[in-house]
């Protein structure tokens, strides 16, 4: 039987082991704060690099950045963001609702499309409309998100297009009905234009 403490330490040893393997790859990567700074002034001399990374600590050895680190992990503090020169707090305040009017929107049809399969499935149990819907669903699962996006966007914009289409395709209809004798609507405007007095096509 497990005891309480080791189940509470397992949680908290997953947690520090992904914060110390996203530190130090992220260490890896080339590039820092200083250099993000650099580039967007354009220009910065040896002077002014080496005093930005004294300011944000990258001239320290990793273990006391990655100890600073877990410090302000622990107090919800998650630094400055140079690029957008304002605290990550406040700059993750900022996206969290669109993020999650995005996320929202995906999850509730999901769940009306889902409970109501579900009821459904329930209420035919062991018939066929019980025994479709378990072989379909991996299929959407293994569709990515953004390949589905591209598909919905082409499908309802051949829509917006052909709505646009309409008035070009009755501007062309007057000449080919004209042409052909076709009667038709094309026709029986050209024909009420022509049948104007002339007078009224006057200045």
């Amino acid at each position: 039987m497990r005891t309480p403490r080791r189940t509470a330490w397992q949680p908290g040893s997953t947690f520090i082991a992904i914060v110390a393997i996203d530190f130090f790859l992220f260490r890896l990567a080339p590039g820092d704060a200083a250099d993000v700074l650099a580039a967007e002034s354009g220009s910065a001399t040896e002077e002014t690099m080496t005093a930005l990374r004294h300011h944000f600590g990258l001239d320290q050895p990793w273990l006391m950045q990655f100890l600073t680190y877990i410090e302000n992990l622990l107090h919800f503090s998650l630094g400055f963001s140079p690029l957008h020169n304002m605290p990550v707090s406040r700059l993750f305040g900022e996206r969290l609702p669109g993020s999650l009017l995005l996320m929202t929107t995906a999850l509730v049809p999901a769940l009306v499309v889902g409970i109501t399969a579900g009821v459904v499935m329930s209420m035919f149990a062991g018939s066929l409309t019980d025994r479709v819907p378990p072989i379909i669903a991996p299929m959407f699962y293994s569709i990515p998100g953004f390949w589905i996006g591209l598909m919905l966007i082409e499908i309802f914009s051949i829509t917006t297009v052909a709505g646009m289409h309409v008035g070009a395709i009755l501007g062309g209809a007057v000449v080919v009905e004209t042409v052909f004798s076709w009667p038709g609507l094309g026709r029986l405007a050209f024909e009420a234009v022509c049948a104007r007095p002339e007078a009224t096509f006057g200045t």
